[in-house]
């Protein structure tokens, strides 16, 4: 893994400059090619993080690097527990800080050794995993949550007696301060996109009659991989060719 500063440094080295002005351009590029490649999948970055819950809203903030979301629920004794996607819950209205519908109150104890405890009188239901709008779930039933990506925030439907959710969602990879770890694969697209932004806005003829040819480096780049993060291992073949065998009844 190299961080982004190591791509800005090796396309300066190999033009020849050193100065703040340029590093600071090409760090920005180098920023906006991650992203622009996480978003395509091609540096998919996954991570999990606590959400305070406003229980005034009932509504937790999305995080400023949220691309989509994974699960959203509780960790109880190793395992997560996932809330259940609603879209049928109304968003607040241009204006309102939350939904003007009056929140059924559900009161969860979590803590329970066994698992998790729910008090059966509400509409809370303990079920099985499963898939809902292509959202695997498992965990609770009824209650559930939206997200409002116009306001940044996670609206839940009912009242959870919690302080904080945990979310798990894509991250756009890079910090607020514009770091990030590259992998190595992903370097020599990277360093093709900064120079293909380069020479791009730059003013001079020879830079500009090198865009075409950093921008197909790039597209190449990217396109190997693809199909590094996509090829399947050893194991995996080996594990599905002897999927089909079974061991007959010794006689």
């Amino acid at each position: 893994m190299k961080s982004l500063a190591y791509v800005v440094s090796s396309v300066m080295t190999d033009i020849g400059v050193s100065d703040e002005k340029h590093y600071v351009r090409f760090l920005k590029w180098a920023v906006d090619g991650y992203r622009k490649m996480n978003l395509h999948g091609l540096l998919p970055t996954v991570r999990s993080i606590e959400l305070e819950i406003d229980k005034s809203t009932n509504s937790a903030n999305l995080p400023d690097d949220y691309i989509e979301y994974l699960k959203i629920g509780v960790c109880r004794n190793g395992y997560m527990y996932n809330f259940d996607y609603n879209s049928k819950i109304c968003l607040p209205r241009d204006g309102e800080s939350h939904c003007p519908c009056e929140a059924t109150v559900i009161e969860t104890t979590l803590n329970d050794t066994t698992g998790v405890y729910l008090d059966y009188n509400t509409t809370w239901d303990f079920y099985n995993p499963r898939v809902n709008n292509g959202i695997y779930t498992a965990g609770f039933y009824g209650g559930g949550y939206r997200i409002d990506e116009h306001s940044g925030k996670i609206i839940f439907d009912s009242y959870v007696d919690l302080d904080s959710v945990i979310m798990e969602y894509r991250s756009t990879g890079v910090s607020d301060d514009g770091t990030a770890f590259v992998p190595d694969g992903a370097i020599e697209a990277l360093t093709a996109w900064v120079n293909y932004q380069r020479c791009t806005f730059s003013k001079d003829p020879s830079d500009r009659g090198l865009v075409q040819l950093f921008k197909a480096n790039f597209e190449n780049a990217a396109m190997s991989l693809n199909m590094r993060n996509n090829s399947q291992t050893p194991q995996f073949w080996t594990e599905l060719m002897r999927s089909g065998i079974h061991q007959a009844v010794k006689r």
